[in-house]
Order: structure tokens, then sequence, then C-alpha cells
């Protein structure tokens, strides 16, 4: 399996500094938009609808996914994507100081994605996109 942690960037690290602003992650409240890095991709996208769908109700402005595992042998065939993620709160002191990246605890939730998941999320997006030109 193979997995990524957002969380695990050293203070010293350059790659950790925050991410520009994104107008397709409005759903986010505008400060977690940049700490959110699997929402700029269809599978984080797909994951948060799939998983919006699963417990009936949106997502907080404050939820965003912080790992992904691949669930399988990548050389094989596309594979399905557990992403985790939970609500976060700003931290209040220390170098990060107003930066989304304390979790909230008890609010952590998985969803597995497919690339089926991911294809339809895609197609649904593409034919929000061509109703709404001209």
């Amino acid at each position: 399996m193979t997995s990524l942690d957002i969380r695990t960037c050293s203070e010293s690290s350059n790659d950790c500094d925050l991410m520009p602003d994104d107008p397709t992650l409005d759903y986010l409240a505008p400060d977690v938009a940049r700490e959110a890095i699997f929402e700029r991709q269809p599978s984080g996208a797909a994951a948060r609808k799939k998983l919006e769908g699963a417990i009936g109700k949106t997502l907080s402005v404050a939820f965003y996914f912080y790992r992904g595992e691949l669930i399988g042998d990548p050389n094989k065939e596309a594979l399905p994507m557990k992403l985790t993620g939970c609500e976060f709160r700003p931290a209040t002191k220390g170098s990060k100081k107003g930066r989304w990246i304390v979790p909230v605890p008890g609010t952590e939730r998985s969803v597995v994605v497919t690339p089926e998941d991911v294809s339809a999320f895609e197609a649904a997006q593409e034919s929000t996109r061509a109703a709404e030109r001209p």
C-alpha cells in the first residue's frame, strides 16, 4: 500500500508552505483551502462528494483530507484510493499560528474512491460546466 500523509511535513521543509488560493475549493473556508491538498485533485473532490452522500449531510468547511492510500499494487491496474480526513481548527501559537492544522478530536472519517467514482465525478462536473456555458 502506498501512502501519503501531509501532516508529516517538517517545520524546516519548504514544501509545507501554504498552497495558493484555488477558486474551485469554494466549499472550504478560505484559510482551510490553502491547507487542502487532496481536494485539489479529482480523487479528493470525488471522495468528498461520496463521503457527503454516505453521511447524508454536507461536510464542514473546516474538513479536509490529510492522508491518501492506494489500495493494492499500482503496477497492475488503476487502484482504489482510501482518503482520510477530519475537521481542523487554526493553531493558536507557534510558528504555524493561524493555520488550520490542529485536528478536532472525533471528526476523523475515511472513504474509498474507485477510478470509476472519480470518472463519474469528473463527467458530472464537465456536464455542469457545459450547462453553464452560454
